[in-house]
């Protein structure tokens, strides 16, 4: 299980369980990073969801 918290200075904090070792800490963060780089702005995540809410 982990968990990501941003601090007050944006940096990204994981947190995981005890099993947790430095590998899989980096793993995490790799992953994050290439689920980020594919996300939408926020702007553009709240016109998709009018257009879609708008289609029902």
């Amino acid at each position: 299980m982990f968990q990501f918290e941003r601090t007050s200075g944006e940096h990204l904090l994981a947190f995981l369980g005890n099993s947790a070792g430095r590998e899989e800490t980096r793993a995490i963060a790799s992953w994050h990073g290439i689920i980020r780089a594919q996300a939408l702005a926020p702007r553009e995540s709240l016109d998709l969801i009018e257009k879609l809410l708008g289609e029902l």
